[in-house]
């Protein structure tokens, strides 16, 4: 039955909103997941109450940011409001709960720079390692990477070539380590997924029926959550959370503001100023540690 609901709700988005595929997708997923949790409680959709929808959210917020977490429940309501307007439910006991206060933009979790390299360390394809590499070097979003042709990587200047959102294109370095594993993917490797179907996308799916085609987003997904696996890294990161660790650790390491700006794409310096936040928080934790009068300082020089 849950499984129907959310067919007949989803078929509605698309014909009556026009709701991309890929939302569609997701949506589906996100509602897929909550009537698991509803089943695991012996419930259904119909037998939900508020409880059961608070301790649903709070479980979802251990991974999702503010932003992130507010979305879904507004899908949430959504999907309540339109089993209300076929009878199905009397009441939605998603409508009593209150969005998340975003205040300073919240960008959840960052990886540190222990993660990101013990992440980096156990990819030995070549491939893989070249493309987290330079996810991680240039800050580029899934959508932009995946969306790499051969002709945007210039080796000899060591930049790429990037087309952001709104066809936007930019100018990106890449440090020579990055650089590396990319010329070493391009020269030696790329050749052995090409097929007579293939195009000029750099990163290729290498087996299988989509041999030659190019990397898809859930594809580099699972990659990504397979090495974290093999990391031992417990937390389920995202792809786009590379892209903050390399705006946030470009910032603690003393970069300013407008270049990390540039470098995301970033129509306006005020979006990039979100990372300021974490800045924040490294900048103290270095005061405490070496100003004379740092706590650390004081129990190491008074005994305190």
């Amino acid at each position: 039955m849950q499984v129907k609901l959310i067919h007949t709700f989803i078929q509605a988005l698309q014909f009556e909103r026009g709701f991309a595929v890929r939302t569609l997708c997701k949506y589906a997923d996100d509602l897929d997941k909550l009537a698991v949790f509803v089943e695991s409680r012996g419930k259904s959709f119909l037998t939900l109450d508020l409880q059961d929808c608070r301790d649903w959210l709070q479980i979802r917020h251990q991974f999702d940011c503010a932003k992130t977490a507010n979305n879904k429940l507004n899908l949430f309501k959504q999907f309540y409001e339109f089993l209300k307007r076929e009878g199905v439910v009397a009441a939605n006991p998603f409508s009593l709960i209150e969005s998340a206060k975003v205040g300073e933009q919240d960008i959840g979790v960052v990886p540190s720079v222990f993660v990101m390299t013990t992440l980096l360390d156990v990819i030995c394809n070549i491939r893989d390692r070249a493309m987290f590499e330079l996810m991680y070097a240039s800050g580029l979003r899934i959508s932009e990477l995946v969306n790499l042709k051969v002709s945007n990587i210039h080796i000899k200047n060591r930049f790429v070539q990037v087309t952001g959102k709104g066809r936007v294109e930019r100018i990106v370095p890449i440090n020579e380590y990055a650089l590396a594993y990319v010329v070493e993917y391009i020269e030696n490797h790329r050749h052995k997924s090409v097929t007579a179907n293939s195009n000029h996308f750099l990163f290729l799916s290498r087996a299988g029926s989509k041999k030659g085609s190019q990397m898809s987003n859930s594809a580099f997904y699972q990659t990504m959550v397979k090495y974290m696996d093999r990391a031992g890294i417990a937390r389920v990161y995202s792809p786009h959370s590379v892209r903050h660790a390399f705006a946030t650790h470009l910032m603690n390491a003393g970069a300013d503001l407008l270049s990390i700006s540039k470098m995301l794409g970033h129509a306006s310096v005020n979006t990039t100023s979100i990372y300021t936040h974490y800045a924040r928080d490294h900048l103290h934790a270095f005061l405490e540690k070496h100003h004379p009068l740092g706590t650390n300082y004081v129990k190491f020089v008074r005994g305190v």
